[in-house]
């Protein structure tokens, strides 16, 4: 995310990691409601901790947590909003219409809010771009790219 309030520009970095627990499956298909909740909240505490594979038949009881870094170089915010707004980061349709549907893979989600005006698109990563959304999309990302790498490296 990349902000500027009264010409003060500010960076965060967002990683999604999930965490999982494997519990035997006579136990993950009576689990209650409670008994889910406690599972999730064990594989957050235990998330990253290495697990040990005993490729048993298992339910997997799994959650995702959010890791926020900020990106230290202030300096370079605005030269990377700029080249993202040049990219077409304000023209992106808030979606594009294909003929098929994305089973797996990576997506761009680009949120901009200007004031009270807030947009959002979210459109596929394709390997040759279909329309102009997709071209734009992919320039938006790699216009901004090396500044959340040196977030995400800067990490703790």
């Amino acid at each position: 995310m990349i902000r500027r309030v009264h010409n003060a520009w500010q960076g965060w970095t967002a990683v999604v990691h999930t965490c999982s627990v494997d519990v035997p499956i006579p136990v993950g298909d009576t689990a209650s409601e409670t008994t889910a909740a406690s599972f999730r909240t064990r594989a957050r505490r235990e998330c990253g901790q290495e697990r040990v594979d005993t490729l048993n038949a298992a339910s997997v009881f799994s959650i995702d947590t959010l890791e926020i870094h900020e990106i230290g170089d202030a300096t370079n915010l605005r030269r990377e909003w700029d080249a993202a707004v040049k990219a077409g980061a304000l023209a992106l349709p808030p979606r594009v219409k294909r003929a098929w549907m994305m089973l797996d893979g990576f997506t761009y989600a680009v949120e901009v809010r200007r004031g009270l005006s807030y947009r959002a698109s979210v459109i596929e990563q394709v390997d040759k771009p279909e329309v102009e959304a997709d071209r734009q999309a992919q320039a938006v990302y790699r216009s901004v790219s090396p500044l959340l790498d040196t977030g995400i490296a800067r990490r703790p």
